[in-house]
């Protein structure tokens, strides 16, 4: 007995330190979007980070992109489900994470889902995010690319919660002179309108929108945004530009800081932190692959 227990504990020894070795054979992540071919511009890598933000923010989900060369000798299917779990995507037990994984070599996608996730993105739908991305990879539209298929993905995730990703920005209110003549009709005409603009026309599915900076603000003057708006039931798509109020500048000198991909907002030079929701998430198996 003593014999069998002792060769049974090495065996757990030796299948342990082979797991942690191979976990230790992945690319250690850098914030939620990680390219590490170069496919992705500083703005692009920004504007994709900034987007799976919100979406953490206001659903609990997590995504996060790797783009890899290749897949180390294992098909997607493997290398996203041990990459999923080496980086540990979403919170332990909560699981809602989806991984998107591009290897430029083999030229695979693959989306690995959370346990947590699949009700909201089943295979059939995971498959449908990638559909979406692929026309754009072909062209080498890299950033594009992950862009549609984020934003569909986190279509899904809203409509599951209810919720818009990106708020309507809230009206301004009435001057009191005015109170006593536009009480009760405009009210109600501005909720309805308010309500029409969150419908799709073509299906009146609840849309999810989010906003893309086309040119960025500064000090100076202001800058430009794209507000996306996105049905999740029948892929309707529409685009607003609107103009954002210039920046200012806090106490001191020091430029206004933005949230970011990692925890406390903005990267930290000279540390190493976890990406946000990053915290021991599995996954479930679940997911689609593609080629391109």
């Amino acid at each position: 007995m003593k014999r069998a227990a002792g060769i049974m504990a090495l065996v757990s020894f030796l299948v342990l330190a082979s797991w942690t070795s191979v976990l230790a054979a992945y690319p250690e992540p850098k914030g939620n979007v990680n390219d590490y071919v170069g496919i992705l511009t500083d703005a692009q890598v920004q504007e994709l980070e900034s987007f799976v933000d919100v979406v953490l923010s206001k659903t609990g989900a997590t995504f996060a992109v790797a783009i890899v060369p290749d897949l180390g000798g294992e098909t997607a299917a493997e290398y996203a489900v041990h990459l999923f779990e080496a980086w540990g995507i979403g919170k332990a037990g909560d699981d809602r994470g989806l991984l998107i994984l591009l290897s430029t070599e083999t030229r695979d996608v693959r989306a690995e889902v959370g346990y947590g996730l699949e009700p909201d993105i089943t295979d059939a739908r995971a498959g449908r995010i990638l559909d979406e991305m692929l026309p754009f990879f072909r062209d080498e539209k890299w950033g594009d690319g992950f862009r549609a298929g984020l934003e569909m993905a986190a279509g899904f995730v809203g409509d599951e919660f209810g919720t818009a990703l990106v708020e309507e920005p809230t009206p301004s209110p009435f001057p009191l002179y005015a109170l006593g003549l536009l009480v009760g009709l405009p009210i109600a005409l501005f909720g309805y309108l308010g309500l029409r603009a969150r419908r799709c026309p073509r299906c009146g599915a609840r849309m999810s929108s989010m906003d893309r900076v086309v040119a960025p603000a500064s000090l100076a003057a202001g800058g430009i945004a794209l507000r996306i708006l996105m049905c999740p039931r029948c892929g309707y798509r529409e685009e607003r530009e609107r103009r954002t109020p210039r920046l200012r500048a806090m106490p001191g000198g020091r430029f206004p800081m933005g949230p970011g991909p990692m925890v406390g907002g903005g990267r930290t030079s000279g540390r190493s932190i976890r990406p946000r929701g990053f915290g021991g998430g599995r996954s479930g198996g679940g997911g689609a692959g593609r080629k391109f």
